[in-house]
């Protein structure tokens, strides 16, 4: 047996939606910041990523994260976030990656609430776990400031027709779609008709406006198409389908689309301060949210969205890779559409 990698990993599920943690196996990442972190694991670890991400070791739908030291004293831990073009920013995974180093005592839990900040690419995330019996029953995380970056925007979209549609910044830029305006219920039979979708609109709005975060401009990209609409579960507010680019379906409500969102919905005066907002995914699990704040992101109005949430562990892995295997290094089976 000839092996030339053997990295460590624990998953779990935030409502449904995978983390792989790496926490064993990999370099240090150099960089002065989590961005440059990010950016040397983009540049320099393609293949590991792929390994850890891809198929046949994963699928389409795998998200994961590198723990590494953080690069200020203000955070307990430092993340990189891997699957999905190694998005700045991941709630979902960020509920998973704070459950899975209490449980596993790479921090010591304390009852009934134990507080843990990561440094992300994006900023500080600040994070309350509640602790029964040692185990994590929930995490609520007080996201990067969300605001709303282009309302009302007006496009035609090729095999869709007129459509207006809104940006919003949640830790990454959202399109949000109304479900209602393109005749597609928010259903888990729709998921492929949603892939196509997103991605026609996504092509016309990259087309249109090149969005830049004003306070951290290498996040300059839309990295998710949100569809909503009215919800299935009796204590939902809104129900939604997230589409990351290319094409992979968020099972969770989102963490960061679900900061967007309310960022949008703040804006538009329908949701208050403090209120409570319960945001169903496409499979029926919840995300319960609300704003604890006010701010400004360069001259944008902007909140500070926290959203709780659950996760649990699935596995302990080692993987490895033999030097003889062509497909060491991972591969991904088909594409989304127009990708």
């Amino acid at each position: 047996m000839k092996l030339n990698h053997c990295i460590s990993t624990i998953d779990s599920h935030t409502a449904g939606m995978p983390t792989r943690l790496v926490v064993a196996g990999i370099p240090y990442i150099p960089g002065s910041t989590l961005a440059d972190k990010r950016q040397y694991v983009i540049d320099h670890m393609g293949n590991t990523v792929r390994m850890l991400m891809d198929e046949p070791r994963g699928h389409r739908g795998m998200r994961g994260a590198i723990l590494t030291p953080p690069t200020t004293k203000d955070a307990h831990v430092g993340v990189v976030f891997i699957g999905g073009s190694c998005i700045p920013s991941c709630g979902h995974s960020t509920i998973g990656v704070v459950t899975t180093i209490l449980e596993t005592g790479v921090m010591t839990p304390v009852e009934p609430v134990t507080e843990v900040v990561l440094e992300t690419p994006a900023g500080l995330v600040h994070t309350k776990a509640t602790v029964k019996g040692g185990r994590v029953v929930s995490v609520s995380m007080v996201n990067v400031p969300a605001f709303l970056y282009e309302a009302d925007v007006r496009v035609k979209v090729p095999g869709i027709g007129p459509l207006t549609v809104d940006i919003a910044f949640g830790g990454n830029f959202n399109i949000l779609v109304n479900s209602m305006d393109i005749g597609i219920q928010v259903r888990p039979e729709n998921v492929d008709v949603f892939i196509e979708k997103a991605i026609l609109i996504l092509r016309v709005i990259d087309e249109r406006i090149h969005v830049v975060h004003p306070e951290r401009p290498f996040i300059n990209r839309i990295s998710h198409v949100q569809f909503y609409g009215p919800p299935s579960h009796p204590q939902a507010n809104m129900k939604n389908v997230a589409i990351s680019i290319p094409g992979t379906v968020d099972r969770s409500p989102c963490g960061t689309g679900t900061c967007a969102k309310m960022a949008y919905l703040y804006s538009k005066g329908k949701l208050g301060f403090g209120e409570a907002f319960f945001h169903e995914s496409v499979i029926g699990t919840l995300f319960q949210g609300k704003i604890v704040g006010e701010t400004e992101v360069g001259h944008y109005p902007a909140v500070i969205p926290e959203i709780t949430g659950n996760a649990f562990l699935t596995g302990i892995h080692q993987f490895v890779s033999d030097p003889d295997d062509l497909l060491r290094n991972g591969f991904v089976l088909g594409g989304a559409v127009g990708s």
